[in-house]
């Protein structure tokens, strides 16, 4: 009885298969690349971690007027102890030589955050780190040079800066603000009031301007849309110029013109505002009138970055949101500027009333004499966590 005869496949065949699957699967997990997948993940918990110890420590400072005291001694970088869920100092945690937050939990956190990795050990190549957490460290550091804080972690991956309140990697010299603070002439972080943190040019608050624990770094003024603005005389350059100022709309005007749109910030030739979530700005540089930024997002509930730059040598008007350049206008008259232009205002416009006001929040809000760079600017974004510019 004849039988057909089985063909299977030759070794050449099964080579080129194999090799195939090799370089699909190589393809796959070059793709995929799971080692950085997880490095993201713990970069994204250790953000959320700075998030929730700057907000507990903000909380606590409006309630006790200080910070803990091992805070209000952080000088220099000073590791966060593990005092994890203990309530009160001290603890079964031997803290010294670290700053002890155990003050903070219950009230204000459930329990006091660890980096994912752990904290770094200095031995041992930092074998099995989680093994020394009893050693006390968080791997989470805090410092206060002078009113401000800042947060940082050393054990970033991906090359990334993962903290607040300063846009530099966690060293011992290290500090808020650096070069960001050359050529400033006015700061208002808005702590609980509106003094000016670097100049002289403190604000006047007009109607019911309050303050808030959901700042951006700490404390932000608040603005209830109807009466409440911030007025301030001086902090305005003759010539060139950077204004920058984060803010966080909880309404907006819509279906209005940019003239009767929602101001949040103005330095005499430059003034800011809101039209239906889209940018307006107007300066003397192009003869007055508003202009909408078109295409541009500003959402209600969420912090966004405006900055503006103003080269009064060759006339030009450059808008920044969250870090990018959004608008570039050129052609425009130079300075320097009369000193009769519009009253500088925060949150409405002195000039007109106060009319028109923001209904938000406003924070970090500063003035230069000179043009930030595309670089210094993306550095005052700082992925969104912001910067404090004063020691």
């Amino acid at each position: 009885m004849f039988k057909p005869k089985l063909k299977g496949f030759t070794l050449l065949e099964i080579l080129l298969v194999v090799g195939i699957i090799a370089i699909l699967a190589g393809i796959v997990i070059v793709a995929i690349n799971p080692s950085k997948q997880l490095a993201a993940t713990r970069n994204s918990e250790r953000k959320s971690d700075l998030k929730q110890l700057n907000n507990a420590l903000q909380q606590y400072y409006i309630d006790n007027g200080t910070y803990p005291a091992d805070v209000e001694s952080a000088t220099s970088w000073t590791e966060i102890c593990d005092t994890g869920d203990q309530e009160g100092s001290g603890g079964a945690v031997e803290c010294t030589g670290f700053a002890d937050l155990a003050d903070l939990v219950p009230a204000y956190l459930v329990a006091i955050p660890v980096d994912p990795l752990g904290p770094v050990v200095a031995f041992f190549d930092q074998l099995i780190t989680k093994v020394y957490a009893a050693l006390g460290g968080t791997g989470y550091y805090v410092i206060k040079p002078s009113t401000k804080i800042a947060l940082n972690t050393e054990q970033a991956e991906l090359d990334v800066v993962i903290a607040i309140g300063t846009t530099t990697a966690m060293t011992a010299t290290s500090t808020p603000g650096g070069e960001l603070a050359s050529g400033l002439i006015g700061y208002w972080p808005f702590n609980g009031n509106a003094n000016d943190s670097y100049g002289t040019n403190d604000g006047s608050e007009q109607g019911g301007v309050s303050y808030t624990a959901e700042g951006l770094i700490s404390q932000a003024a608040s603005f209830d849309g109807s009466d409440d603005y911030i007025s301030f005389s001086g902090g305005s350059p003759a010539n060139d110029s950077t204004a920058s100022v984060w803010i966080y709309p909880t309404y907006e005007e819509a279906n209005v013109d940019c003239a009767h749109s929602t101001p949040y910030f103005g330095i005499s030739y430059a003034q800011l505002s809101l039209n239906d979530s889209e940018l307006c700005w107007y300066s003397e540089l192009f003869g007055g009138g508003w202009s909408t930024v078109a295409g541009t997002n500003v959402p209600l509930n969420t912090w966004s970055h405006i900055v503006a730059t103003v080269d009064s040598t060759n006339g030009t008007f450059n808008l920044y949101l969250n870090g990018d350049l959004v608008h570039e206008q050129l052609g425009g008259g130079t300075g320097p500027y009369s000193s009769d232009l519009p009253e500088r205002g925060i949150g409405g416009w002195p000039d007109m009333g106060g009319s028109g006001q923001f209904t938000g929040y406003i924070d970090e809000a500063a003035v230069w004499d000179r043009i930030l760079s595309g670089s210094e600017i993306s550095q005052l974004y700082n992925s969104g966590s912001g910067v404090s510019l004063v020691e």
